[in-house]
């Protein structure tokens, strides 16, 4: 992007530019939804959200932020920064709850009000929905431990793909499939260091929620259109779901539930806060 040839000085302009305290500056066009309803919470702060094309340019102007020489707010996914201890200690960089925005966009919550929606029945359940999502991070946690010990120790191993199919029972199943799991497990372990998996199994057993806050994103949201799906199906209707839906109706969940008892209010409330009550101090 032009923005990126900018020198931090002229990027410092283009909030007055914009009428705004702050520019925050975040991954791809895919988090500005995200980012733009969680900043829109605090209160009497003015922003203009762009987004720079990645993480490996975000990253850029974080490293400008933290220098000092960039007065702006930067938002990205944690990925595994923080099991790698490589987050930045600017209190203008805000991380995402878990691994990506999809951690937080699809809760039992969402999946309830976007499964109700789609299914057009109110028959479907909060319940039902926490207890799939249950059985995903359990079922995927072998495998998300062993994606964390490939990031603690840089082995370059693909632990998980950004698609959860070849995991699941069938091709449109959104039910895991345990011998698949297992498999996999079993080829990948002898290709990281012991320490490192150990590493990966003390945080996937940290809390009831840490595999799902550690599971790839983009996997998550493929298994969570695989479940809608399959849930419709089980209830005789048919449907199409494309990943850009999926999307827009989670956005628009998420503005809803955030507002009320989104299980990562607290967190992103507290670090909002913290990087808008720091703009200006360059």
């Amino acid at each position: 992007m032009l923005d990126l040839e900018y020198s931090p000085e002229a990027l410092n302009a283009k909030s007055a530019f914009y009428r705004a305290k702050t520019m925050i500056y975040v991954e791809g066009d895919d988090d500005l939804m995200f980012w733009e309803e969680v900043f829109s919470h605090v209160p009497d702060f003015s922003f203009e959200i762009e987004s720079v094309g990645g993480s490996p340019e975000l990253d850029k102007h974080i490293k400008n932020i933290e220098a000092g020489s960039l007065d702006a707010i930067a938002a990205r996914d944690a990925d595994f920064l923080r099991l790698t201890n490589r987050l930045p200690t600017s209190p203008r960089v805000v991380y995402t709850h878990g691994y990506a925005i999809e951690n937080s966009l699809y809760t039992a919550d969402v999946l309830h009000h976007m499964a109700r929606s789609w299914c057009k029945s109110p028959s479907v359940t909060q319940a039902h929905c926490a207890h799939w999502l249950h059985d995903l991070a359990s079922s995927f946690a072998p495998l998300v431990a062993l994606d964390i010990a490939n990031a603690v120790s840089n082995a370059g191993v693909a632990v998980l793909p950004d698609n959860c199919t070849r995991f699941m029972t069938g091709q449109a199943s959104g039910k895991v499939c345990l011998n698949k799991i297992a498999k996999h497990a079993t080829e990948t372990m002898p290709r990281l260091p012991k320490k490192a998996i150990s590493v990966g199994n003390t945080a996937v057993a940290a809390s009831a929620t840490a595999p799902l806050d550690h599971l790839r994103g983009h996997l998550l949201a493929s298994a969570v259109l695989k479940f809608l799906v399959q849930t419709a199906t089980s209830m005789g209707k048919k449907i199409n779901i494309s990943m850009d839906a999926l999307y827009a109706a989670a956005i628009a969940n998420f503005s809803r539930s955030l507002s009320a008892s989104h299980p990562h209010k607290a967190y992103y409330s507290a670090a909002t806060s913290a990087a808008a009550a720091c703009v200006g101090e360059v």
